[in-house]
């Protein structure tokens, strides 16, 4: 019953166990792909939201550079003494003029192609970029926006446009510094990112990627990170910065797995990544998978403690029909199983009962019969061999008293009535012997094999230039000795008694299959035609019709008999067409040791 319940609790648990895989699979197949479309369309937004505004930017320096600078700053650069004076004051004015123009704008420059300071909107102070930087070199041919910065605690960016004269020379640089607030805001900006997503900007070098705008988990948020382009650390930037737009499970630059969309700001040269942890997307999935574990625990808990008396209740019936089954094993047929119902368990016990009644007046009448079969064999040893007896010693006499008056007809007459009597005799010994194998206990003890087979071979009467080898040492087995005895004295004297050579050879070898020794008796006789392979182990039956040769063709139906009554299997390999020679093969079961 204890296993019974195992089982149907192991079921209900692959069963749970398997439905619970499979909405973890599509909760988790669900919750992934949600995220993937929020993410998607919320990067796909926020980079349209930068290109958007560094759309404008580029606005507020074409405002910058209108026909009166471009023609004021070459005039400016080319003038001397108070002519210059007056050029740089209208210059200044102008750029002045735009500052106030413009929202959030903090200085105007104006450098020469090597990045010097030519003047600006606040005098004495440096140059406001790098001559060697990126940004300058880009400024120097076309409009440029560099990437974003923090200056007294605030994000700034720097713009700067070409300069030119009447011959499309460049004659300077125009920067311009602008406070970076609205880029800013659309990064700060954690709306649709729950408490760990954020969206950020970022740049490439050489080897590294570096953040744009202040993120959500730095300890400093003017501290701008900079993470190396190998390995999985930031995986999605590189990607972003790398021109390709997609979606990856990866770590961020934190090294956290997380779920994270990009996009590529071609224009600007920068990546965008909207992400978002893989814990905050699927911790729903880890609560869900909590409960189900809780209800499942629940769940085997009720089941088990209605399902184990149920199953003692229902296997209560069985567990009878068991011990009687047991005690019938042991030989006592007098167990009757009580009957509790009228259902399966009830025909099935009703049934038990019968067979029962049946095995016990089979075993009433096997035991008469094999008393019976004890007075017909007392019988044929006693009083039919009396005849017999007088039959010899009559033509005995005969042959004694008549002497040389008998003609030769009926000496030969007396010989053969002589003859038939010795096989007569034969037969009934052998039916006998027949009769006793299987129904006599025999103990089970260590039997020297090769002892037994040396043994058994010296007491044939015909064993003279009888050649035995025995293949390998021969191992001591646990087996009924008497029995034993009769299935290889009766294969040496089989082969010894049909061997048509003057010489005849038998090999004996013996080897551990396992769970039985396989004894193998083979000789070099003529062999036994495939067609009588069957017949040869029944009881008075000769390899042919007419067979004259010694033997009444008892001896392979007693090992026969004697071979299955242990439980073992006995067969023979033999093909005149291929050869001569006939190998016996024996399967003998290993028995434990039982000394009576």
């Amino acid at each position: 019953s204890t296993r019974i319940t195992v089982v149907i609790l192991g079921l209900i648990t692959v069963f749970s166990l398997t439905t619970m895989a499979f909405s973890y699979f599509l909760t988790t197949s669900w919750l992934e792909t949600t995220a993937l479309e929020n993410l998607s369309a919320l990067a796909t937004a926020r980079q349209h939201a930068v290109e958007a505004q560094l759309d404008r930017y580029r606005d507020v320096m074409r405002a910058f550079v209108i026909p009166e600078l471009e023609t004021e700053v070459p005039l400016f650069l080319s003038s001397q003494g108070g002519e210059r004076e007056r050029f740089e004051t209208q210059v200044v004015s102008e750029m002045e003029r735009h500052l106030n123009a413009s929202d959030r704008m903090v200085a105007a420059q104006l450098l020469d192609p090597e990045g010097d300071l030519v003047l600006g909107t606040a005098r004495g102070l440096e140059p406001m970029t790098d001559p060697n930087s990126l940004f300058f070199q880009d400024a120097l041919l076309n409009p440029s926006i560099s990437d974003p910065f923090f200056s007294e605690g605030q994000p700034r960016i720097h713009l700067g446009t070409p300069i030119r004269d009447g011959l499309r020379d460049v004659v300077a640089v125009l920067v311009l510094e602008k406070r970076a607030d609205p880029l800013l805001a659309i990064t700060g900006d954690y709306s649709g990112l729950g408490d760990t997503g954020e969206t950020v900007l970022g740049a490439r070098g050489d080897d590294e990627v570096r953040f744009l705008v202040p993120l959500r988990f730095a300890p400093d948020p003017t501290l701008i990170e900079s993470v190396p382009v190998t390995g999985r650390l930031a995986a999605p930037m590189i990607h972003a910065t790398a021109g390709q737009a997609g979606w990856t499970r990866d770590q961020d630059y934190r090294g956290e797995p997380v779920v994270a969309a990009y996009r590529p700001l071609t224009q600007a040269g920068w990546g965008l990544v909207a992400k978002m942890d893989e814990a905050e997307i699927f911790g729903p999935v880890a609560d869900i998978r909590s409960r189900l574990l809780l209800v499942l625990g629940l769940l085997l808990a009720g089941a088990a403690a209605v399902l184990f008396p149920l199953v003692r209740t229902f296997l209560a019936p069985v567990r009878q029909l068991e011990q009687a089954t047991r005690r019938i094993a042991e030989g006592d047929l007098t167990v009757e199983v009580p009957i509790h119902g009228e259902d399966e368990i009830g025909d099935l016990a009703h049934s038990f009962n019968r067979m029962v009644e049946h095995v016990r007046n089979a075993r009433e009448d096997l035991t008469r019969r094999n008393e019976e079969l004890d007075a017909f064999a007392h019988v044929v040893s006693h009083d039919l061999k009396a005849p017999l007896r007088g039959i010899s010693g009559l033509a005995g006499w005969v042959k004694e008293d008549l002497g040389d008056r008998l003609d030769a007809d009926p000496r030969r007459y007396l010989e053969l009535m002589s003859d038939q009597v010795v096989r007569m005799d034969e037969m009934i010994e052998g039916l006998l012997e027949y009769s006793r194998v299987g129904r006599l206990g025999y103990p089970t003890a260590g039997v020297d094999l090769e002892t037994l087979v040396r043994e058994e071979a010296g007491t044939l009467e015909a064993n003279e230039g009888l050649e035995l080898r025995i293949v390998g040492p021969l191992p001591t087995i646990d087996a009924q000795e008497i029995p034993l005895r009769v299935v290889l004295r009766n294969l040496i004297e089989n082969a010894v008694k049909h061997h048509s050579g003057p010489r005849p050879t038998i090999e004996i070898s013996c080897t551990d299959q396992g769970d039985a020794y396989e004894i193998v008796v083979a000789d070099d006789g003529p062999g036994i035609d495939p067609l009588h392979h069957k017949r040869i182990f029944g009881i008075f039956r000769k390899t042919t019709h007419g067979d004259d040769r010694p033997g009444i063709g008892l001896g392979l139906a007693l090992v026969k008999k004697a071979v299955e009554e242990g439980g073992g299997r006995i067969w023979v390999e033999s093909d005149p067409s291929r050869g001569p020679g006939t190998t016996f093969r024996v399967l003998w079961p290993k028995r434990e040791p039982n000394n009576g």
